[in-house]
């Protein structure tokens, strides 16, 4: 479907706007001469004063700052220059005015007259960008010097070699050891929460110092050089507010990434923009990205208007460098396992007793078929497990197998290591007009599955051109090019492909079973009984033909041109366009198995499906930015137009019974063709604007705004305006304060404003006729093809308003060592769509959706670092720690439920809450049971199996009527249920050490959860083992060695019962506080420990810098879940960007999450 955009009204032209604005500001372009009249002032307060003048920024080293000299200014009606000129002779500095910065340096200095030789050298940052105005000391003298303006130095020393300190502001010092003759480059690392840093913010940059809304800028550090397939899972923990959940293991699965919290129940998520467009982070290269900015306020994220409602991740990537051309190469080589506790019980009698104990209890029998005798065999295996043996017997009248077996189905099955390789080589460079930037990188990774290979492969490529076509103009071109590949085997006996994770792998490949019989096919039924191993998927999984590949493609290019037709004014317009290509087949065959000895089976079908979609996304901006200082004042404006659209047309088609096992083509398919498609497509128009105003770098204003139009709602419910507000006060340059040596930075702000959502179907209020295929009926030999009636669509349905309010404050003392941020906000999400007034049912529709719900989140964001540095020997130890702490808990404030039925949202409800019944602990005795109220509405297997019996669950009747249930199931009568817990994750933190010392760098990030509930769910084979489903396939160590029995009345479990977790109305399965987990953890996240050569053994050889490292991932977990299951896998089934009623009880039955070791080499030519 095209988008018409004549339909969004009104019309305006953008560019037009502009032009009107430049011509309107160039006939008074010309800068107005300064009038400055300071006495006794020192250099530091004289450029600060010019500052407010004029819209120059000034850039200086120490020397201005630790400059105690006092001088006077008297100047009326001057040029800058001239007022510079003369007070460079007076102090001794050498300036450079460029477009709207003027970069000062300390005059070159000689030293004493006992200076015998000289080290020569270039400063730079980590980007390669030459530092002008770096101070270079020899240490212990008063001999040094500053870098010049393409930051090079030439310092005499006063003996054969020194130690000589290079230090700049906004930078960590550095201190190294030369000798006479030395041509070194010097590379300075950025130091922490600098003012003078550049933040990016929507559609522009800001300074850190007058920055006023909730924005954070993450630690790129924390992504470099960490063995990840993508760039999202290293952000987790990187910053206050910013929520990274994994949903598996799996490389190449994505992350959910939330802001704040909980967004609306019809799901929002923010917005990501690379490059300033739409995109995913997950698709990117981490080695190009060059800054991260987390918007999280109304304030920051109003010009994003409907797209950023719920926050929006800024990704910028590395540009094009001038210079001569450097090449980046870096190799890692990991090995991934699993951070689960592995060792499950392999015992084959112990296991198969439990099994047939709990299937026993359940329905009367064994599950296992065995006889007394094939228990006695499998003791004796268990007392030596050599003599593991498949034998062949006559069963039900046939020869078959019958297994004796001691199998680790684990270990059989899945690695204990899995490797992954990743290279990057970047190059980047050029001269003063034209400069390039190309990159590459390529990621494998062998899953953990041993007995065939799964293999990811990812592969980026980006080219970046910058061309300074003339002083007003620059034109840049950026290109990217992603591709992944993913083979995943499975398969089942149902006839189509099944994920293992889900739940196959999970039953009946018992310790006493063997994968493979004597005559080399696999084990899939047993026959002593009616149930198949792992229903069929160990077959399929040695077989190895049944299989799913998927391959990713997208493309993208953005084109921009910036222009700066007069001074202080700057348009920029782009051009994007990304192609996204999803091409999948699921492939299932017929399996062979065996266990007559005399036959082979086939179990399963042969299906080949493939899915094909193609995605064109076109976005277009222009936008322009006027600055102007105004004596104390400085103003700056910015206005835009954003459009944007997207298309999606998709393809499914599927045949039968393919001539060939091993092509996957449905031309080889013979039989039972079926095809399936769909489209849709969106539009979104919007203009947007932000003004600036601030009065002596001490009170500061902004307004920000955007009036949006979207194609998902009717045309008369189309537009919306989203405004905000933002206020603060820089109360360290208050005179009272300015001088102060203790506080650097006293910065108080607030910000209110209001967004949209329009996160709804593309086609909500339009009445829509759903065709589909029903497999389950056939006419002629053919499937039964049907259309849906559409259902009751809503006409009057427009955009949920996201109402924000943020309440900062941002410390820094003691030379920026010490700084803290803190966050308090409150986003009020209004008018949620959801299901209007109940209609009769004979209608046989359900109600239309209406914008009658709302909910509300707060919380709070707090950061707290410190860095240092002090000599250490003969040489200085630098070192950081930065943590975070943040939370946020949702309430919903409006919502049509007039029962309060705890089925639905209510009034007062906290999103996460864990409606469940209390225990006291197990029944001991007969009479315990005999005087306890009717719990057969908690018990209902048990009771109808023979009624309790000590060692059973004792539910307590909390409402005192004899009877243990859930009473109306509503807020004023819940029977014996109450809030137990709350599944949402509560005070997230992180915190990282950062040090170095002598060319040696280590850093270790850990991450953690303080308070999360999980109650497992019903089907988590890996927690309930025996009492889920009795024939569970890996029984954990701690379950088996805690149940109740006569013996062992401590136990945590009760007495061994099949299926009791497997329904809400049985004993486990209802939800109880006696079994609810506590899933908070803190993990290390990361630790890398680096090495970087020396000077002077790298001026030896033919590259520029060396760095060898070693990295390890999810190292450490405390926790007090059990070890066999992953926190993280327990906890993420909470979608924060979906909250729902749900109880939130996952499996943690997922590719296991992995602990990661990693070595690499960074090489600089």
């Amino acid at each position: 479907m095209k988008i018409d955009f004549n339909y969004f009204k009104p019309k305006l032209s953008i560019l037009a706007f502009l032009c009107f604005i430049g011509v309107y500001a160039s006939g008074s372009s010309n800068e107005p001469n300064i009038s400055i009249k300071l006495k006794d002032a020192r250099l530091v307060q004289i450029f600060s004063e010019l500052e407010q003048k004029t819209d120059y920024e000034f850039s200086y080293g120490q020397f201005v700052l630790k400059n105690e000299i006092k001088y006077s200014v008297v100047q009326e009606n001057s040029p800058l220059e001239k007022v510079l000129e003369s007070l460079s002779k007076k102090a001794n500095f050498i300036y450079r005015i460029d477009k709207n910065h003027v970069l000062v340096a300390e005059s070159p200095k000689t030293g004493s007259a006992e200076q015998q030789g000289t080290i020569e050298g270039l400063v730079v940052d980590s980007d390669g960008n030459p530092l002008p105005g770096a101070t270079i000391m020899e240490k212990g003298t008063n001999n040094g010097t500053t870098t010049d303006f393409d930051g090079n130095f030439s310092l005499k020393i006063s003996g054969a070699s020194a130690t000589i300190q290079i230090t700049y502001i906004g930078f960590e010092m550095q201190e190294i050891t030369e000798t006479v003759g030395s041509n070194i480059v010097i590379e300075l690392k950025s130091g922490s929460n600098t003012l003078d840093e550049v933040v990016v913010v929507g559609y522009g940059k800001k300074s850190k110092e007058k920055l006023i809304d909730a924005v954070n800028k993450v630690d790129i550090a924390t992504i470099e050089n960490r063995p990840l397939s993508n760039a999202a899972n290293a952000l987790q923990g990187a910053s206050p507010g910013l929520n990274i959940v994994q949903t598996s293991g799996k490389p190449g699965d994505a992350p959910r990434i939330n802001i704040r919290g909980f967004t609306t129940i019809n799901g929002g998520s923010p917005l990501v923009m690379v490059d300033g467009v739409e995109g995913d982070i997950n698709n990117l290269n981490p080695d190009d990205i060059e800054a991260i900015s987390v918007l999280k306020d109304a304030g920051a994220s109003a010009v994003y208007g409907a797209r950023g409602a719920f926050g929006v991740v800024l990704v910028t990537t590395k540009k094009a460098k001038k210079g001569d051309f450097t090449i980046n190469v870096n190799h890692t080589t990991a090995f991934s396992s699993p951070t689960m506790n592995t060792d499950f019980l392999t015992d084959p009698y112990k296991s198969t007793m439990l099994v047939d104990e709990a299937f026993r209890t359940a329905v009367g029998r064994s599950y296992t078929g065995y006889t007394e005798q094939d228990y006695a065999a499998l003791l004796e295996v268990s007392q030596d497990p050599s003599k593991a043996r498949v034998i062949t017997d006559i069963r039900n009248g046939r020869e078959q197998y019958v297994h004796y077996g001691a199998t680790d189905w684990w270990n059989t099955f899945f690695r204990k290591n899995s490797p992954s390789n990743i290279t990057n080589v970047s190059l980047s460079g050029g001269s003063e007009k034209v400069r390039t930037f190309f990159s590459y990188r390529n990621y494998q990774s062998t899953g953990i599955l041993k007995v065939q290979d799964d293999i990811f492969k990812q592969y980026n490529l980006r080219g970046k051109l910058e061309v300074d076509a003339k002083d007003w103009l620059t034109f840049s071109n950026n290109m990217q090019y992603n591709r992944s590949n993913d083979i995943q085997h499975g398969g089942s006996q149902y006839g189509n492909y099944s994920n293992p994770w889900s739940s196959l792998i999970w039953v009946h490949a018992l310790p006493a079973y063997v994968p493979v019989n004597p005559d080399g096919n696999a084990l899939w039924r047993t026959e002593l009984n009616n149930y198949t191993v792992g229903d069929g998927i160990y077959a399929a999984l040695l077989h190895g033909k049944s299989k799913q590949e998927t391959d990713n493609q997208e493309f993208s290019n953005i084109a921009t041109a910036i222009i700066t037709p007069f001074e202080g004014m700057e348009i920029t317009t782009s051009y994007a366009l990304r192609k996204m290509t999803y091409n999948r087949y699921q492939r299932s065959t017929r399996i062979p198995y065996s266990i007559f000895t005399d036959e082979v089976g086939i179990m399963g079908s042969d299906r080949l499906t493939e899915y094909n979609s193609q995605s064109s996304y076109n976005a277009f901006n222009v936008y322009g930015e006027y600055r102007k200082q105004l004596s104390d004042h400085f103003i700056s404006a910015m206005v835009g137009f954003n459009q944007e659209s997207y298309d999606v047309k998709n393809i499914e088609a599927s045949k039968l019974n393919s001539i060939s096992d091993d092509l996957n083509s449905l031309g080889l398919a013979t039989s039972n063709a079926e095809a399936n498609g769909s489209a849709s497509a969106w539009g979104l128009q919007g203009l947007f604007y932000r003004l600036s105003y601030d009065y002596k770098k001490k009170y500061l204003l902004e307004l920000n705004g955007r009036y949006d139009g979207s194609s998902r709602f009717p045309s008369d419910y189309r537009w919306g305006f989203f405004p905000s507000v933002s206020a603060g006060w820089i109360v360290s340059n208050e005179e009272f304060l300015k001088e102060s040596n203790t506080i650097n930075q006293f910065k108080l702000r607030a910000s209110y404003g209001s967004l949209g959502n329009q996160n709804i179907d593309d086609y909500a209020y339009i009445p829509t006729l759903n065709k589909d295929i029903d497999t389950g009926y056939a006419i002629d030999g053919g499937t039964l093809d049907y259309i849906e009636s559409p259902s009751l669509n809503p006409n009057e349905i427009t955009w949920e308003e996201v109402k924000t309010l943020n309440l900062g404050m941002d410390l820094s003392f003691f030379q920026n060592r010490l700084t803290t941020n803190f966050d308090w906000f409150q986003r009020d999400t209004e008018g949620m769509l959801t299901q209007g007034a109940t209609l009769p049912s004979v209608l046989g529709a359900a109600s239309p959706q209406e914008n009658a719900a709302d909910l509300q989140t707060r919380g709070f964001e707090w950061s707290l670092g410190y860095n240092d540095s002090f000599e250490l020997g003969n040489d200085t130890f630098n070192f950081s720690i930065v943590g975070s702490l943040s939370n946020s808990k949702t309430k919903i404030t409006k919502f049509d439920n007039p029962t309060n039925s705890l089925l639905d949202y209510y009034e007062g409800m906290t999103i996460g809450e864990l409606w469940g019944y209390h225990i006291d602990g197990l029944f001991q005795t007969a009479d315990e049971v005999a005087a306890h109220a009717d719990q057969t509405r908690v018990s209902n297997r048990i009771v109808a199996a023979g009624g309790l019996q000590p060692g059973d669950v004792k539910y307590m009747d909390l409402n005192n009527d004899g009877v243990i249930d859930e009473g109306e199931n509503t807020l004023d009568n819940s029977g014996d249920r109450r809030i137990i817990g709350n599944t949402a994750p509560q005070y997230l933190y992180s915190f990282k050490i950062n040090a170095d010392y002598k060319g040696f760098d280590i850093s270790a990030f850990f991450q953690g959860v303080g308070k999360q509930d999980w109650y497992p769910d019903r089907d988590s084979r890996l927690f309930w083992a025996m009492y889920n489903r009795p024939y569970d396939s890996f029984i954990r160590k701690d379950l088996a060695n805690d149940i109740w029995t006569p013996e062992n009345t401590d136990a945590y479990f009760p007495r061994m019962f099949g299926y009791i977790a497997l329904s809400e109305s049985d004993a486990l399965g209802a939800v109880n506080n006696r079994y609810l987990q506590d899933i908070s953890y803190l993990r290390m996240k990361n630790i890398t420990l680096g090495y970087t050569l020396p000077s002077k053994i790298i001026d030896r050889l033919p590259f520029n810098k060396l760095r060898v490292y070693f990295s390890g991932e999810n190292l450490l977990t405390f926790t007090k879940l059990t070890d066999y299951i992953d926190p993280e896998a327990a906890g993420n089934s909470v979608n924060l960007n979906s909250p729902s009623t749900s109880a939130n009880r996952s499996t943690a039955q997922t590719v296991p999450f992995s602990k990661i070791y990693s070595m690499g080499i960074s090489i600089q030519f």
